[in-house]
């Protein structure tokens, strides 16, 4: 739990709720946290990144398809973050902890510590980089030099070290250009059936792995699409990705293992094959919104085998999971979907719709099944 340690005489108190899936139910943890709710008072930005980095459901962000999608997920479900958002010194902040910042190798490779990447300063280590990433647009050009510089000098450590940097969650936090500013002609006039990839290797923002950018063809039209290539977690990732979610959220039912070679959204539209699913897929919408589905309802019944995407309050599609017990509310509904970089699990869908931020859930039915 974490707590702002606050330097005035009369410090604001003020409580901060963030949610916690468990089980079939939301439940709301307190903390009762002293600080400055606002820029005018005295908590500093690094005091707020340095309770950010300790903060227990930190692991979270890898539950969800794009660096922004986590940072929302945390700004709707703790002020906390939103403070820190909204300072303008942020990114500054983080740049410079970032640079001193270390990660404890040997409490993260040691596969007898059960909490190893949190004790470790993993997540933390991996939160600021989602962090630097998803503001890349509004760093200086000096910003963000230093940042590459960083990233290349920890690669370079951590590899004389002897460290299997695969081992490590390290990405480029510069985005990649587009497809077509690469030099690739414009694949998605391409008529297939599959993966057709421009033929350039880059990392996936999202988890690290080396990944081949395309489009995936299927249902009469095409969806952007990473191809996975190498860089998946290892097996300590797994042992420790799995305890995570058994130790913060225990409601959830484990089927598959956490990799970073598909997500949610291909699982559920592409393919359920966990051995062979390679792809990584942005968005659905290009293929739910093809005849070869039919929109049974909006927040409605659901029944099995159906797939259904959870939506944000702006419409956006934040998650896909299939349907494995049939209901009329979101209560009574039970899935199975990919969680992100995280494994596959059955939960109820009351929980995916706290976890992902859903304020409507939309259900489709193959017209062909």
């Amino acid at each position: 739990m974490f707590k702002i340690i606050v330097k005035k005489v009369l410090p604001i108190v003020v409580t901060c709720c963030y949610v916690v899936c468990s089980g079939t139910e939301l439940t709301r943890i307190n903390a009762d946290i002293n600080c400055e709710m606002n820029n005018e008072f005295n908590t500093s930005t690094e005091e707020l990144l340095d309770d950010i980095l300790e903060y227990p459901y930190l692991a979270d962000m890898f539950c969800f398809n794009t660096p922004e999608m986590s940072l929302e997920h945390f700004s709707n479900n703790s002020e906390l973050f939103n403070i820190f958002y909204s300072r303008e010194d942020s990114i500054e902040t983080t740049i410079n902890k970032y640079r001193d910042y270390e990660v404890d190798l040997d409490i993260l490779l040691n596969e007898a510590v059960n909490n190893g990447f949190e004790e470790s300063g993993y997540w933390g280590f991996v939160f600021m980089q989602l962090y630097l990433y998803a503001n890349a647009n509004n760093l200086t050009t000096e910003e963000l030099m230093t940042v590459e510089y960083l990233e290349n000098q920890k690669y370079e450590e951590m590899k004389s070290l002897g460290v299997d940097v695969s081992e490590v969650y390290m990405i480029k936090v510069i985005p990649e250009y587009s497809l077509l500013s690469l030099g690739g002609s414009d694949i998605r006039t391409i008529n297939t059936t599959g993966f057709v990839s421009n033929g350039y290797l880059v990392q996936n923002p999202t988890n690290g792995a080396y990944c081949y950018p395309g489009y995936y063809y299927q249902y009469g039209t095409c969806s952007f699409t990473y191809k996975y290539d190498s860089g998946d977690l290892t097996p300590t990732d797994v042992t420790q990705y799995k305890l995570y979610i058994q130790y913060n959220h225990p409601g959830y039912v484990y089927d598959a293992d956490p990799t970073r070679k598909y997500n949610c959204h291909s699982y559920a539209w592409i393919s359920t094959d966990t051995d062979n699913n390679d792809y990584w897929l942005n968005s659905p919408a290009q293929f739910y919104n093809t005849s070869y589905f039919h929109l049974r309802n909006n927040n409605g019944l659901a029944k099995v085998n159906d797939i259904i995407v959870i939506k944000n309050s702006s419409g956006y599609t934040e998650h896909s999971a299939i349907v494995t017990t049939a209901g009329s509310t979101y209560t009574a509904i039970r899935v199975k979907s990919k969680l992100g970089t995280h494994g596959v699990y059955y939960t109820s869908l009351y929980d995916m719709m706290g976890l992902y931020n859903g304020s409507t859930y939309s259900v489709y039915k193959h017209v062909y099944c």
